[in-house]
């Protein structure tokens, strides 16, 4: 998936097996005209590069949703992962990003955090 003529902007947040980054690409114009660029954002998935949202709203799954340009173009903000509560009352929570205008969700649950502690043994 090369990113020709574009630059990262902003970090990147992996929620779910999803890695979700934006890019930026400029415009190259002869007059002086305000062009913001091509802001691109991708959500991928963080083994295969695979689509893992349907971004472009068809019913199919495939390498056109790995990312969408964004209108207006410029930088687009760092996602910022999400939990929420469900709505439901059951206790679950659904794991999202926030990123520019879009709200992501996805499917998987998160999982359960665990703290490992490590001590050295001569340490005693």
């Amino acid at each position: 998936m090369p990113l020709s003529g574009e630059k990262s902007v902003g970090g990147t947040v992996t929620l779910a097996g999803s890695t979700i980054f934006n890019t930026y690409a400029p415009i190259a114009s002869a007059s002086c005209t305000s062009n913001l660029g091509t802001a691109t954002q991708y959500i991928v998935n963080y083994v295969t590069a695979g689509a893992t949202q349907n971004l472009n709203a068809d019913t199919v799954l495939d390498s056109s949703d790995r990312s969408q340009n964004l209108p207006g173009g410029g930088f687009v903000p760092t996602p910022v992962p999400v939990l929420i509560p469900s709505s439901s009352g059951s206790g679950k929570y659904v794991v999202g990003a926030l990123s520019g205008m879009n709200v992501f969700t996805f499917d998987t649950p998160p999982s359960a955090r665990l703290r490992t502690y490590w001590r050295n043994k001569a340490d005693k």
